[in-house]
């Protein structure tokens, strides 16, 4: 705020200075025809004020480079037309009084067709800078679109990196349970084989092995015996 206060300030400095200068050019064309023999120095006098004049214009045109104040670019284009005006006039001046002063007359119409252009560099700058500020607020509508996507696609891996997690810790469990169900199963086989071999054992290979094992006789069977024969 306090920038644009001093611009206009400045502004409205300059546009002093060119109604100065047009003042006094416009005083001095009316009573040129008074003063038939000071015209040359009535003509250097015209000059320097012309030449203020277009220091004036060409400072508000900085100025209006800065600023992007509708106001003070309408006063602007007020101001330079008003230059076009002075110009036309002053080169009408000297026409119609001083002939000697042809290469002077040409260097101020180079100077109104110079304000010219610029002017419409002005314009085209203006019109420039207002498609690259819609350029660009259109890059930032798209970059925040993308910021949102962004966001976005966090948010889903966060929740997938979750889902792993889960299932990480699920498939661990699994495993383990698994390994404790497989070891659980391998005792169970063990504990039922060596079941199943003492039944073996005990219903058919001890009976077996101790029908085909010989008995041996006694002494007390063999003394039987022997008495047994004697007395016969």
């Amino acid at each position: 705020v306090l920038v644009d206060t001093m611009s206009n300030a400045l502004f409205d400095s300059y546009v002093e200075e060119f109604q100065l200068a047009e003042d006094i050019i416009m005083n001095k064309a009316k009573t040129a025809k008074r003063q038939k023999g000071k015209r040359d120095t009535l003509v250097r006098e015209i000059e320097n004020e012309l030449e203020n004049a277009k220091d004036a214009v060409d400072s508000l045109q900085q100025i209006i480079r800065r600023s992007t104040d509708p106001a003070l670019q309408k006063k602007y284009k007020q101001v330079s037309h008003r230059y076009d005006e002075l110009v036309e006039i002053v080169s009408y001046f000297l026409e119609n009084n001083l002939d000697s002063y042809d290469s002077q007359r040409g260097s101020l119409i180079h100077g109104r067709n110079k304000v010219k252009e610029t002017s419409s560099v002005i314009s085209n700058t203006i019109i420039l800078g207002k498609e690259t500020e819609e350029i660009g607020n259109a890059a930032l509508a798209n970059l925040n679109y993308q910021r949102k996507q962004l966001e976005e696609v966090d948010i889903e891996l966060d929740n997938i990196n979750s889902g792993l997690s889960k299932a990480r810790k699920v498939i661990g469990i699994m495993g383990r349970r698994a390994i404790t169900n497989k070891f659980i199963l391998v005792l169970i086989i063990l504990v039922l084989t060596l079941a199943i071999a003492c039944i073996v054992y005990f219903k058919w290979i001890g009976p077996l092995i101790s029908a085909l094992t010989p008995v041996e006789p006694t002494s007390d069977t063999t003394h039987g015996d022997i008495n047994v024969t004697m007395g016969m």
